[in-house]
């Protein structure tokens, strides 16, 4: 099925929707009802429902849907959902990957400053002891005795340099985390298989897999048939597509 570009005003109409508008659920919808909406929306936007449509119609449904894949992709993980309920507040209607790597800066913030280190205290000199008066006639004629160590002033006492205080590293949990967002994480058949790259590719995967535990063949065979158009030489949607039409013959 070859894809038509939509027609140029749609894209302005569609960044006007955010992913809860787009998908016709609450802001504090749960999970399960989120994916149950998007299944609805897949019924109505799918690109095999316009192939008898014209090119401009054509677009125009690949274009939504696509736009639908990415916010049951962002809404149905935690991490990712509170990163685009944060921006939605400040008036965007999509998580790109520039929002997010905002939103990673803002939350390390500044690092904070180092204490300033305490200026050290002048060591103390001990008074020297006052000398006699010369005027004392014994004291001029006494021969002068020592004076023992432990009876100078000052002696046995050691006055102390203080050391300087250490700058105190900033702790682990004083600094905000980077919220992490990690795309959401698919399950597939073989667990060393490369990964799926494309929010897109990802959720018809995903729809692939559950309609294919639901035993609805056909189904699974179209998601991953679109699948493969967003993400082509997948070896691990090649995989999947394989094992279904083992099974079903569309």
């Amino acid at each position: 099925m070859s894809e038509a570009a939509p027609p140029a005003g749609a894209d302005a109409e569609l960044d006007a929707l955010d992913y809860y508008t787009l998908l016709g659920v609450e802001v504090d919808a749960s999970r399960d009802q989120i994916r149950a909406a998007f299944r609805r929306f897949a019924l109505r936007y799918h690109p095999d429902r316009f192939v008898d449509e014209t090119p401009e119609r054509q677009g125009r449904a690949l274009a939504i849907y696509r736009r639908g894949a990415e916010a049951v992709d962002v809404l149905t993980d935690a991490e990712q959902r509170r990163a685009y309920d944060t921006v939605r507040s400040e008036g965007a209607t999509r998580l790109t990957d520039d929002v997010a790597h905002t939103l990673a800066r803002r939350a390390k913030g500044p690092k904070p400053a180092a204490p300033a280190t305490a200026a050290p205290v002048p060591r103390a000199t001990p008074p020297k002891p006052a000398a006699e008066p010369a005027s004392a006639p014994a004291a001029a004629h006494a021969p002068a005795k020592a004076i023992p160590t432990f009876a100078k002033p000052g002696a046995g006492v050691r006055a102390s340099r203080p050391r300087p205080a250490r700058a105190s590293k900033p702790s682990r949990w004083g600094m905000a985390a980077a919220p992490k967002i990690d795309a959401p994480k698919v399950e597939v058949s073989t667990p060393s298989a490369p990964a799926v790259r494309t929010p897109q590719a990802r959720a018809f995967l995903q729809r692939a897999l559950d309609a294919k535990a639901e035993g609805d063949l056909r189904t699974a065979w179209r998601m991953l048939k679109s699948a493969l158009e967003a993400e082509p030489d997948n070896p691990v949607l090649e995989r999947e597509l394989y094992a279904v039409e083992r099974t079903f013959r569309p």
